[in-house]
């Protein structure tokens, strides 16, 4: 799954919003010099009850990198570049996955970020400008 980072809260740093409700601080996480990142997914078509043909994926995760995780203890699974290929290759082997799972991206920058990233109506550019301290 394509992506150029993705926001974060972290509960143990709490803000005011701009309703001047107590929040948890957002953060926009990217990795550097990267134009685009790549989360591995899983994806299935199956039958629902109806008859009907349905798509759907699961994004995996894994413990947070080590930059991180003072953030959040989680984090999506980012394959490598390099590793491209193989995640995308449905005969990669079981233990060749593992090791591209076990050898996805760390490097990750963070900043903080407005709290109107977390309404769905919200959706523009400023979004991902960089709260000063």
């Amino acid at each position: 799954m394509p992506a150029r980072g993705w926001y974060e809260w972290n509960k143990k740093e709490l803000v005011r919003s701009d309703s001047g409700r107590q929040v948890k601080q957002p953060y926009y996480i990217c990795a550097p010099n990267a134009e685009a990142i790549a989360f591995a997914g899983l994806w299935s078509i199956w039958t629902g009850q109806d008859g009907t043909q349905v798509l759907s994926c699961a994004l995996l995760s894994k413990a947070a990198a080590p930059g991180i995780v003072h953030i959040h203890d989680r984090m999506p699974v980012v394959i490598k570049p390099e590793h491209f290929d193989a995640w995308l290759d449905p005969n990669t082997p079981g233990p060749t996955v593992q090791e591209i799972i076990a050898d996805s991206r760390n490097d990750f920058d963070n900043y903080s970020v407005s709290t109107r990233v977390n309404n769905t109506r919200n959706d523009f550019p400023e979004l991902l400008v960089h709260l000063k301290a």
